[in-house]
């Protein structure tokens, strides 16, 4: 798990991504064993059919609109919003106009395997000095 711990940065990925009409493309732009960061790029009208993760989802809608769909409830997203979601909840994504969508998956099971003697004693640090320190 070593590359986890490797500092990126990611930068113009709508210039080097542009949106193609009547497509839907998925970039990964982040995969470790712990975290996977994609860009999902629609066109106008495209969506992606209900579906579920088996990781925690964090959805941030970068700039468009597009109707996010969670367990038969639909959200009207715009530039900005989240939405959070557990493992296996069913969800569906139709973009009512061109959008561009970041796409978090963390992997719960691998935060488990972090989950050591050492880990624990750094969180207790971090707890104790009650600040922002890493």
């Amino acid at each position: 798990m070593e590359d986890m711990r490797i500092t990126s940065a990611h930068t113009a990925l709508m210039e080097q991504f542009p949106i193609e009409k009547g497509a839907v493309e998925i970039h990964n732009i982040i995969e470790n064993p712990l975290v996977q960061n994609k860009l999902v790029v629609f066109d106008a009208g495209e969506e992606r059919p209900e579906h579920a993760q088996d990781s925690v989802v964090i959805v941030t809608l970068i700039n468009g609109s597009v109707e996010f769909t969670v367990n038969g409830k639909t959200e009207y997203m715009h530039g900005g919003d989240v939405i959070y979601m557990a493992p296996g909840e069913l969800h569906s994504v139709k973009a009512m106009e061109q959008s561009y969508l970041s796409l978090t998956l963390i992997n719960a099971q691998a935060v488990d395997c972090l989950e050591d003697e050492e880990a624990e004693e750094k969180a207790a640090e971090i707890k104790a000095c009650n600040c922002n320190c890493k």
